[in-house]
């Protein structure tokens, strides 16, 4: 039960390349329930969706399309060009994270700067996220009304991020008119992406509460796998009745290996595979790696299995590099080297912090969207089969952060 005051609360997952946002409407004496902003402009065929992209699409300087609507381009010959705004959360990075990754940032629309860039995206969605609000109960409009002078805002970062990118994000909410200039400090806070996820993934584990395997005194370590960032934290269970409480009992481990990368290298292998033929040309890889990022990568398993990229019409062909009637085929192996360079720094990664652990750390839980891949879990759980790891899931992937597979 909540005994504080009256208040709407707001999460806000904003994600390399998808966000998210939750709220819930706390009053004394009930029990919270947290919902999920489902609607999302230009996704009107997506009923249920609970995440929309993060672009924004930029012309004369001005912000005219986001999420879904954004993808499409409006330029024509003679007329004013756009700009697309995506990942532009790793222009935020600390300057350490970004040079380690070595991945090539979009550059941001040439007469913005990433504050304007994040306070026009999340002016955007909360607004939207206030409709939604407003429209889930049956007197929305007026609980708004009487709340909004004192809503709370939570933002979720990455384990990496500090002081500058809480300052930086302030600045942003303010810039974007969620919350006023000189707002009390209470009504913005700040919660690491791993801790948010843990606390909602235990309720949905194969046991109600953590699962048998969570009981006070336990070490065990959280793998959040989202689009940019991969962080791994041990906690210790204080106790799991009548309040589950955690303490993080190490260093959290932070590393560039999210699902972008993912994309990054199969883009690399799709050019290098394709540099002399005339399907090779940006158009076509384009659309290629639309299709690799929301079915290839999605279904592979590691197994082995050819995966297929329709991508064109059925006169194209060019058998040199597998391509028939509009179709490439990849093998296991190929696919496979667009995870290699990930998987392998969350390996490491993961197991850096199982050795720091001050007790023994013997079960991972995996959370995220990148997490669902059936191949990164495959890969770990083969991995760290020799030191008695085991990886748990979530029994429901919808993580109420909206943590995408890119997040």
């Amino acid at each position: 039960m909540y005994n504080g005051d009256e208040k709407v609360v707001f999460s806000i997952d904003l994600g390399t390349t998808n966000t998210g946002i939750s709220f819930a409407h706390l009053q004394p004496g009930a029990a919270p329930r947290v919902r999920s902003v489902t609607r999302w402009p230009g996704q009107e065929d997506a009923a249920g969706d609970s995440k929309i992209p993060t672009l924004i699409r930029y012309q004369e300087g001005k912000a005219i399309a986001f999420g879904a609507d954004a993808v499409e381009n409006p330029d024509v010959d003679g007329g004013p060009v756009s700009y697309l705004a995506s990942w532009f959360k790793l222009h935020l990075h600390p300057a350490t994270m970004r040079t380690s990754s070595n991945i090539e940032v979009p550059p941001l629309p040439p007469s913005d700067s990433l504050k304007q860039v994040y306070a026009d995206f999340l002016s955007f969605v909360f607004k939207h996220a206030v409709e939604f609000f407003a429209t889930s109960f049956h007197d929305g409009e007026r609980i708004w009304s009487r709340l909004s002078d004192t809503v709370v805002i939570v933002l979720a970062t990455p384990n990496g991020w500090d002081s500058y990118q809480q300052g930086f994000l302030r600045d942003a909410v303010v810039l974007a008119g969620v919350l006023p200039q000189g707002f009390e400090s209470d009504r913005l806070q700040f919660v690491t992406e791993a801790e948010a996820s843990v606390h909602y993934a235990l309720e949905h584990t194969s046991t109600r509460g953590g699962g048998e395997w969570l009981t006070a005194g336990t070490h065990f370590a959280v793998l959040d796998a989202g689009g940019s960032t991969v962080d791994t934290t041990v906690y210790r269970c204080v106790s799991t009745a009548p309040k589950m409480i955690l303490e993080e009992v190490t260093g959290s481990e932070c590393v560039q290996a999210g699902s972008v990368f993912v994309n990054r290298d199969a883009e690399r292998f799709l050019r290098l595979k394709l540099a002399n033929s005339k399907y090779g040309d940006d158009d076509s890889i384009s659309v290629m790696m639309d299709v690799f990022e929301k079915k290839t990568k999605r279904r592979f398993d590691g197994s082995d299995d050819p995966s297929v990229i329709a991508f064109g019409r059925t006169q194209e062909n060019d058998s040199s590099c597998g391509i028939s009637r509009g179709r490439l085929t990849l093998t296991s192996d190929e696919v496979k080297l667009a995870f290699q360079n990930s998987l392998a720094d969350i390996m490491d990664s993961c197991a850096r912090i199982i050795e720091r652990s001050p007790k023994v750390c013997d079960t991972v839980l995996l959370v995220g969207g990148y997490s669902d891949s059936a191949y990164l879990r495959s890969t770990l759980r083969e991995k760290f089969a020799i030191r008695g790891v085991q990886f748990v899931t979530a029994d429901d992937g919808t993580y109420f952060r909206g943590r995408g597979w890119q997040g």
